[in-house]
């Protein structure tokens, strides 16, 4: 089994741990600026459908907790409240939460397929997103299972990280597929002469997630091989790198959530357009005042000044 750091003595740069940390401190009050602003701007206004919503949203929740996990696992190591077992069950709940958002994309995979099997009918038969909580249960469940059967060594591990990386390439070409299955759709829809606003709707909402899954999912999925990679030759090469390696694991995850955050918000135009909004709300240009003709002459007015001109142009008419 393994023993994940710490407890292990002496181990490679162990005088340095009180650093690695600190960078971990440092790094979650990042993730928990960003977190913020990513979570205003998915639920100030509806971009995406709320299951998906949901998906995307709880990726970043998850490490957040993990990295909880990590820090009360610090600071009880520091002064000494940690056996062996206990260390061993605060590294298997941290790491079972990073490993669910490692594995997410089966997430959007599900819940895209789901939508476009019942691409007239999706709004009415899923107005909340009870469905994502579903998704997100069966994901927790696969990758709590995943970890029991690693840590246990009851299954081989190349196995379980090959069926990982297989699992990543399939929804790598599933996302650029379904890019261009809905655009297709969507320019059907659109060249109809008659069809309804709520099909105009559908079609239009799910071009938009696929527009944003086809840069995003491929994202996620090399990212996250490259860290499951790190986690298994890298922190399992030798007992005695493995603690420091260990800490590299979660800096990666730190920075695959960071970019997927910061991707999300400034790939869709919605998003970024309301970040921008709410980053330059103190400079926001006022059109009454840039809006004029050649000869410097307002071409927008104040509501109140609308009145004065209709009547002021009335009298010159009757003049």
């Amino acid at each position: 089994m393994s023993q994940h750091g710490a407890l292990i003595h002496p181990s490679f740069f162990e005088d340095y741990f009180i650093y690695l940390m600190l960078l971990e401190v440092i790094l979650f009050f990042f993730l928990l600026l960003t977190l913020s602003i990513y979570w205003h701007l998915l639920t100030r206004k509806r971009v995406f459908h709320p299951n998906l919503n949901l998906i995307l949203l709880v990726q970043p929740i998850l490490v957040t907790i993990a990295t909880l996990i990590r820090l009360l696992r610090h600071a009880l190591d520091l002064i000494g409240f940690l056996d062996a077992n206990t260390f061993q069950l605060f590294s298997f709940a941290a790491e079972s939460f990073v490993g669910c958002s490692l594995h997410m994309t089966m997430g959007y995979a599900l819940e895209r397929f789901i939508a476009m099997r019942n691409l007239e009918s999706y709004e009415q038969k899923f107005p909340t997103n009870r469905l994502g909580w579903r998704i997100l249960f069966s994901l927790a469940l696969f990758e709590v299972i995943e970890a029991i059967l690693f840590f246990q060594k009851w299954a081989v591990s190349w196995v379980v990280f090959i069926t990982s990386y297989f699992i990543h390439f399939i929804a790598i070409v599933f996302f650029i597929k379904l890019y261009f299955v809905c655009k297709q759709k969507y320019l059907a829809v659109y060249q109809k002469r008659y069809c309804t606003v709520e099909d105009r709707y559908s079609t239009l909402s799910n071009y938009k997630a696929s527009r944003v899954m086809l840069f995003l999912a491929p994202y996620k999925s090399i990212t996250s091989i490259f860290v499951i990679a790190n986690y298994e030759y890298v922190a399992g090469y030798s007992l005695y790198t493995q603690t420091f390696f260990i800490f590299i694991f979660y800096y990666l995850a730190h920075f695959q959530i960071q970019g997927q955050m910061w991707l999300t918000i400034f790939y869709e135009p919605a998003l970024r357009s309301k970040f921008l909004e709410l980053t330059m709300s103190n400079n926001k240009i006022k059109t009454e005042q840039s809006l004029n003709n050649a000869f410097g002459k307002k071409l927008k007015y104040e509501n109140y000044e609308q009145g004065d001109v209709y009547f002021r142009q009335f009298t010159t008419m009757w003049k």
